[in-house]
């Protein structure tokens, strides 16, 4: 179950840009009048739709009491797993696991209640989920059920045109097709909603959230999670007690979705949500050896260190120092190529492998960086920063730690030089292009 909420482990909101927060707190609702007209008008679009469904099929009253049942049971069940999930996470919130296993349940409603009545399923166990930890904004959260519930009534369409009629205890091809049908309509309406907030949003607030949808990996477990939920309803259908065994099966499907974002939590540093030294080190190595093989024309490296950071912490708090870090990052996240590759190098030391076109555009891209962290602003108005950047830039086939050391050698030029200024590595990289002037600039 995709929602279009995070905390991006890629990279942190901009500078003086209002971001949703994870708690329910005023501020969520501040963060709603803060989101883009378009996506404010496509979200509230999704609930009166997902709204309107689900009570026009309460309304009709069409269902029978075995109906109400079913409902109630997977509702239960649901709020069972979101347990499990707890349990699996050692009871601790985790906010950038995408992947929460609750759109099983909305599928299992599809394929065994009438068209609708899903959305009621997918609202007691989205409210439970929250009430018991999830903490995603708000509005977000209620966008999500209205997708899910979408998804769900569109699966339900899917279903019952392909097996002719309700999921019953008996099977055969023909239900076969229309579970496979209604599995691959959910998942293309789930996926094509989200897709479609996720560029209508700032890019700020959903670039995780892009990230997930370009990647293959998060369509096979969102797969994984509605199979899960299509053979929770064949069991029900052919026994209600068998549920019971399926208990076990979801705590191992929770575990599992665990998987990719514990990864993710060891590359990343928690407070800039880059990669930290070390996963740096192996994802800008890959890349050198991608780009050897591409006959890439020139690679750079830039450190990047804050002037006086300590004076920082000293002066203002380690409270205000964790926000520059993290505004500085955003700085760089924000002024390179999604190609380039950022991570923090521990303290208020950064690094970034850049992939250039000439001397020229990896010197303009340090002085955009550089320019960028001295605009930063805070809260306090007495807190300004800026930054020190040295850059060494070679051929591709050049070794990474001797294309660092350069880096960090002319780093350090630009600290002995007044600091706030970007400066070049001398010749002393095999192979590397002349020296580009440096970017002098007075210290503020």
């Amino acid at each position: 179950m995709p929602t279009s909420d995070h905390k991006p482990p890629a990279a942190p909101p901009a500078a003086g840009v209002r971001v949703a927060v994870d708690a329910p707190t005023p501020g969520e609702w501040a963060a709603w009048w803060a989101t883009p007209v378009r996506a404010r008008l496509y979200t509230a679009a999704l609930v009166v739709a997902a709204g309107a469904v689900s009570l026009a099929a309460a309304a009709a009253r069409t269902f029978a009491g075995g109906a109400i049942g079913a409902a109630v049971a997977l509702a239960a069940a649901g709020m069972a797993v979101v347990e499990l999930g707890r349990l699996a996470e050692g009871g601790r919130v985790q906010q950038q696991r995408i992947h929460k296993g609750l759109s099983a349940w909305p599928l299992a409603a599809a394929l065994l209640l009438p068209a609708g009545l899903a959305g009621w399923v997918a609202a007691a166990v989205y409210g439970h989920a929250r009430a018991r930890g999830i903490r995603i904004t708000r509005w977000k959260w209620i966008g999500s059920w209205a997708i899910v519930t979408l998804a769900a009534a569109a699966a339900t369409a899917a279903f019952r045109g392909v097996a002719g009629g309700p999921l019953g205890p008996s099977g055969s091809g023909r239900v076969f097709a229309g579970v496979a049908a209604a599995m691959a309509v959910f998942l293309a309406v789930e996926a094509a909603a989200f897709f479609v907030i996720s560029r209508l949003n700032r890019i700020d607030d959903e670039r995780y959230l892009r990230a997930q949808l370009a990647s293959p990996a998060f369509y096979g477990v969102e797969a994984a999670v509605l199979v899960s939920g299509a053979l929770t309803a064949v069991v029900y259908a052919y026994w209600p007690g068998f549920l019971l065994l399926a208990g076990p099966v979801y705590l191992l499907l929770q575990r599992g979705m665990l998987h990719q974002p514990l990864r993710d939590e060891a590359r990343h540093d928690p407070k800039t949500g880059v990669l930290n030294s070390e996963a740096w080190r192996a994802a800008a190595g890959s890349a050198l050896g991608h780009t050897r093989r591409q006959e890439q024309q020139l690679v750079a490296v830039i450190v990047v260190d804050i002037d006086h950071f300590k004076a920082v912490n000293d002066d203002f708090g380690h409270l205000a120092g964790d926000d520059v870090i993290a505004r500085t990052a955003a700085t760089i996240v924000g002024s390179v190529r999604s190609s380039d590759v950022v991570g923090r190098f521990g303290g208020d030391e950064f690094c970034a492998l850049l992939f250039c076109i000439d001397p020229r555009d990896a010197v303009a891209t340090a002085e955009r960086i550089r320019l960028g962290i001295d605009a930063l602003t805070f809260t306090d108005p007495r807190l300004a920063v800026t930054a020190s950047i040295g850059l060494a830039a070679a051929p591709a086939g050049v070794d990474l730690a001797e294309l660092m050391a350069a880096a960090d050698r002319a780093l350090y030029r630009a600290k002995r030089a007044g600091r706030n200024r970007v400066e070049t590595a001398g010749p002393r990289v095999e192979g590397a292009a002349p020296r580009a002037a440096a970017a002098p600039v007075p210290t503020g």
